[in-house]
């Protein structure tokens, strides 16, 4: 009979600091600590944000500005900048490691939207028709696919039947010190690109026929390329492969709780591609 290698994840909550009290003694306040705020987060962070006029269940905060002084969300649902604010990225939530509760803003508001459509249909209508109101919309409105990042800059791509958008938000300051949020589109057909156009007011929702801006100077091509690598080597672990001679193989791998990101390793999941490389989920992202 064949061997079956599976791969097991063990210890999915990090060490606590201190033995663990019993269930029964334990209370809320054991589970609040700092190690969700010392994450080293990257350009982006995904996750249920609380943005004003309405949370956003799937949001993406992203940096913006040369200092990374600034933050727009997303909302991956609706194709919407749902909020922008200056002066911070996000607040994390101590408690169970910030898995309860929403990410918050953490600077001052300077735009906000409700949950609407972000592009407008073929009718020109940014009426949010899902009911219920969750999820994606529905076939030929704007579907999010994914996003590139390279060195500062985070581009958001969605499709809106054959043509596809690439979105680029961004912060500037006029001369007397004032933010300004902008974005950078990119529409195109395929190979094609339509139109290259820069929005001043990135709150407002697009109507891909009637866009209306300046000319673009952003270098998409270069930007949707890989970047300079952002988070250095490789961390390095250690695996132990079962010796027994079963039908049913347990081999292991360390989880690298410790770090230098400082990143939480809650593992929620694991696939194998068909060459035995295994890709590892975490409830943080």
């Amino acid at each position: 009979m064949k061997t079956i290698s599976l791969l097991i994840l063990l210890a999915l909550v990090p060490n606590l600091s201190a033995a663990p009290k019993k269930v029964a003694e334990q209370k809320e306040s054991d589970w609040v600590d700092a190690r969700y705020a010392k994450v080293k987060f990257g350009p982006f962070v995904s996750g249920h944000i609380a943005t004003p006029k309405g949370s956003t269940h799937k949001g993406i905060a992203i940096r913006v500005g040369d200092k990374g002084e600034g933050t727009m969300v997303f909302d991956t649902d609706l194709c919407i900048w749902r909020a922008g604010w200056a002066g911070g990225f996000i607040k994390t939530d101590p408690a169970r490691y910030g898995l309860i509760r929403a990410l918050k803003p953490d600077g001052q508001i300077i735009f906000a939207n409700p949950p609407a459509m972000g592009v407008a249909d073929s009718k020109g209508a940014v009426v949010d028709p899902r009911n219920p109101k969750s999820g994606p919309l529905s076939k030929g409105l704007a579907r999010y696919k994914g996003l590139y990042v390279h060195g500062q800059r985070v581009i958001v791509r969605y499709d809106v039947n054959d043509l596809q958008v690439y979105d680029s938000p961004w912060l500037g300051k006029n001369d007397d010190g004032k933010v300004l949020f902008s974005r950078h589109l990119r529409v195109q057909k395929g190979s094609t690109v339509l139109q290259t156009i820069r929005l001043k007011d990135p709150a407002v929702p697009i109507n891909l026929l009637k866009l209306v801006g300046a000319k673009s100077s952003l270098k998409f091509d270069k930007l949707i390329q890989p970047g300079p690598r952002r988070w250095g080597g490789p961390i390095v672990t250690k695996g132990i492969v079962s010796q027994r001679r079963t039908s049913f193989a347990i081999d292991t791998i360390t989880v690298p709780y410790k770090n230098p990101h400082n990143a939480l390793f809650f593992t929620a999941g694991h696939d194998f591609t068909s060459n035995g490389d295994c890709y590892v989920a975490t409830a943080h992202g």
